[in-house]
């Protein structure tokens, strides 16, 4: 199944981009802009000089990934770097799965009840 860049990100315009964060201030600051939402709830967000940081949810890393919007344009061509902010084979099985991103939702990957 072929993957888009519409299953890799979440439209969030809808919402407050403080709360988008709020429960990451701790690590990021208050000062962070979200620019970009990927489908399994990593941020990709700006500080107040344009540079690009990387909020890895799962691992609890905050990164800087480039220094404006031109240089995170092109490591976004790059495939490694885009499968690695991106998680291509995840979002692949999951599609593959049956699931479907619904519109302003993320993937949650949900721990079985034993």
């Amino acid at each position: 199944m072929k993957i888009t860049w519409n299953d890799l990100i979440v439209k969030f315009e809808h919402l407050d981009p403080k709360r988008l964060t709020e429960d990451w201030t701790w690590l990021i600051g208050d000062n962070m802009k979200p620019i970009i939402i990927s489908s399994i709830g990593d941020m990709f967000l700006s500080d107040m000089k344009g540079e690009i940081y990387w909020l890895n949810v799962g691992e609890g890393k905050f990164e800087l990934v480039a220094k404006d919007n031109i240089e995170f344009s092109e490591k976004l061509k790059s495939e490694e770097i885009s499968n690695e902010w991106f998680m291509f084979d995840l979002v692949n099985e999951i599609k593959n799965s049956g699931l479907e991103l619904s519109k302003g939702k993320l993937f949650v990957i949900k721990e079985s009840q034993s």
